[in-house]
Parts: C-alpha cells; structure tokens; sequence
C-alpha cells in the first residue's frame, strides 16, 4: 500500500519504488518477540516476564516504527510534498487553476475512478492474502493518483537525491508564513470555468437568467403571491347567470374570449 501511496502520487510505474527493507522480513522475529511478550503480561501475570524482555520488547517495537520509517523514505516523501508546496505556494494553497487541471485530466481522472470501482466490486472471498493486498494497493494508487492530478502536484521520485532535513512543525510554519505573504490572483470561479468549458456560450444566458431568478428571489420572495393575491380581487364580480355563489369570484378562469366572428380566421388554416 505504501508502494502505491509513492507511485500514485509521482505517477512513477515502476515496480520498486522503495527499499526491499521497507516492511521487510526482518520485522519477523521483532514482531514475534513483542507478541510473546504482551502476551506473557495478559496471560502469564506480571511475575512471569522478567524485566530484561519487557525492556528488549519495548526496544523492538521502536526498532520496527524507527526503522521502517528509514528503509520506507517516509521523510522523503513528506519533504518531497513540503518542496513542492513552497515552490509552487498558489497551486498548493490557494489551488490556483484547479478548474484547468479538471478540464485538461477529466478522462485520466474518471478512468482512475473507473478501476478503482473495479477492483472494489470484485468479489475476493477466494482471494489469497497476495491477491487482496494487491487489490487495495490498486485502489489506493487510483485514488491517490486523482487526488495528486486535481491538486496539481507534481515531481519526481528520486531515492538519491539529497534532502534538507527540517522538523514537521518548521515545514508547517513556513508553509503557513508564505502562504500569509503571497497575494491570491484573482481567477474565475472553477465550476464556472469548467462549465463554459462544456456548454459554451449557452453558459452566459444561463448565468444571467439563474442571477436575475436569484436577485429577484433575495429582493421580493413573495413578489409572485402578492401579484397573484391583488389580481384575484382586481377582477369585477361577474354577473350571476345561474352559477352557485362559490364559482362567481373564480369566473376569470370560465371566461370564454370574446369573438365576433367565428369564421373569421379560418384563412390561418
């Protein structure tokens, strides 16, 4: 899975992308021991694991955390996030031309969700252990991959190049301060972008009607009942020609247009 957060995240295809040590076999015995151990204090009582195991399990436990998080360039990949981000503050904070990213990848993104559904809906009751694992790597990678294209991130996945070393806190507060002094640019709104994109100049009658129904809405909601209301009682009473009382006020509605002739527009035809 972690292969596939790296190689979803660079769009790096290559098969090993982290060290062979990374989660490796050497987590075994370690694993083993620790296991004993807690089980020993659960099981056994305290009196029955002496104080030298407690102590050589508890060193294997940060051996297995410490370890992996160099064999599996844990910092390198959230440095690598961190260098981006400063180098290109706008697309990572303020996801400047996210609207272009969606327009340009849309298919590469629905494709991810296409095989990402894919392997969820594949039945793996019959899976072996390999076979599952390998199905959620794929879904991980996908899911990964439509993030990192959306956000914008970009770069390459080098386990030899030289890093800075920095702690967590100073990368936050230093993406936070630039953030802070770089002035947002002013860019359309993304959901309007990507539907002109789609329906062209249609969008600009679209735009104006859905904002003169809103404006009219915000600034007289009830302007169509009132209008309705003062039409009812403009109307004259209509004279009682044998209809019950009830259907006189509603006679705008049984009124028949005035015709002097009725063939007189028969030439339409």
């Amino acid at each position: 899975m972690w292969e596939n957060v790296i190689r979803g995240s660079y769009h790096d295809a290559r098969d090993n992308v982290v060290d062979d040590m990374c989660m490796g076999a050497w987590m075994a015995p370690k694993s083993k021991q620790i296991h004993d151990t807690v089980h020993g204090l659960f099981h056994g009582g305290l009196w029955t694991v002496g104080h030298q195991e407690i102590k050589d399990a508890s060193s294997a436990l940060w051996d297995i955390i410490l370890d992996n998080i160099t064999h599996c360039d844990v910092y390198r990949f959230i440095y690598g996030q961190y260098d981006w981000c400063m180098k290109n503050i706008e697309t990572c904070t303020h996801h400047h031309g996210i609207a272009d990213r969606i327009i340009d990848h849309g298919f590469e993104v629905i494709g991810n969700a296409m095989k990402v559904h894919h392997e969820w809906k594949t039945n793996g009751d019959c899976f072996t252990d390999e076979q599952m694992l390998n199905k959620i790597g794929l879904m991980t990678e996908g899911v990964v991959s439509s993030i990192q294209t959306i956000r914008g991130f970009e770069g390459t996945w080098d386990r030899s190049a030289k890093i800075e070393h920095i702690t967590f806190h100073d990368m936050h507060k230093n993406i936070h301060h630039l953030k802070d002094i770089t002035p947002r640019q002013h860019e359309a709104c993304p959901i309007k972008t990507v539907m002109q994109y789609f329906f062209g100049a249609e969008m600009v009658e679209m735009e104006k009607e859905i904002k003169e129904t809103v404006i009219e809405f915000v600034t007289n909601p009830f302007h169509h009942k009132k209008t309705h209301h003062q039409s009812h009682h403009a109307q004259p009473p209509m004279m009682s020609w044998g209809f019950p009382f009830a259907f006189q006020h509603q006679a705008p509605m049984f009124q028949m247009p005035h015709i002097t002739n009725p063939l007189a527009n028969l030439h339409l035809f």
